[in-house]
């Protein structure tokens, strides 16, 4: 006699695991279907390559979604380059704004030739005066003694630094920085090329460790009475006395009308 075996009912865990096990069979015969339908597309996508007629339709296909794909790139790309170029531009034009040289304020300009005709007026108008009552050996007390006074009065009126300097100075304190130099061989230049020495003048904005300043110059031509101390024929009496307050002179032997140093203006323009 055969017995029969007792149905067992299986368990919540045991159905749901039994479940899981079918969905995972049909997931991997969905994705081996999927995997086998690709592969024979790609079979044939090959063999119409192959085969000719369709050779060019097929690529072509693959060819605008690349370009479809590369073409936000591609615009990002542009972009940034875009962007590139404007910064360096603008870089490059800052720069040049600071390298580029700054033209002097034609009213600054304006005083500083007020203050070199001003010095030179005072200078000129004592020197001749004291000629005239003392002779040119009192004259060399007057620009030794007097003429640093009368640069430094019309420095506390105008606010700006005024002076004397020559390539062949009397007073080592009145010897050119480059600045000077370079502006007074340019004037020597001009004026030996045939250019009116009154309508020369040097005016141009430096940037030094102080800050921005401003620096002017004005040719100082021979006059008549200075070759009684500057000449190259100057007595014996005013040789004495020009060796013992300047025992390092280089200011003789000008003619009238020879160029023989320059008027030098300094003005401050930083805030």
């Amino acid at each position: 006699m055969r017995i029969r075996k007792a149905h067992r009912r299986m368990s919540p865990r045991e159905t749901l695991l039994e479940e899981s096990s079918k969905w995972r069979q049909i997931r991997r015969k969905a994705r081996k279907h999927a995997a086998e339908k690709e592969r024979r597309r790609v079979t044939e996508r090959s063999r119409a390559r192959r085969s000719g007629p369709c050779r060019a339709s097929a690529p072509r296909i693959d060819l605008r979604r690349r370009q479809e794909w590369r073409r936000p790139m591609k615009n990002l790309r542009n972009s940034l380059l875009c962007f590139s170029a404007g910064a360096l531009w603008l870089a490059a034009c800052a720069r040049e704004s600071e390298d580029a040289p700054v033209s002097p304020d034609p009213a600054d300009i304006a005083a500083a030739r007020e203050a070199a005709s001003a010095l030179g007026g005072r200078l000129k108008s004592r020197l001749v005066e004291t000629i005239g009552e003392s002779g040119p050996v009192a004259a060399i007390e007057v620009c030794n003694l007097e003429a640093p006074e009368i640069a430094e009065a019309i420095s506390e009126e105008t606010g700006m630094a005024v002076g004397r300097t020559a390539l062949r100075w009397r007073n080592p304190d009145n010897a050119p920085d480059a600045f000077e130099r370079a502006a007074m061989e340019r004037f020597l230049a001009e004026i030996e090329a045939g250019a009116d020495p009154a309508g020369l003048e040097r005016a141009e904005i430096v940037t030094t460790a102080e800050g921005r300043q401003l620096r002017y110059m004005k040719p100082i031509m021979t006059g008549g009475p200075c070759v009684l101390c500057h000449g190259a024929a100057i007595s014996e009496e005013v040789k004495a006395a020009i060796a013992a307050r300047y025992p390092d002179d280089r200011a003789t032997g000008f003619a009238p009308g020879e160029f023989r140093g320059a008027f030098t203006i300094t003005k401050d323009l930083s805030p």
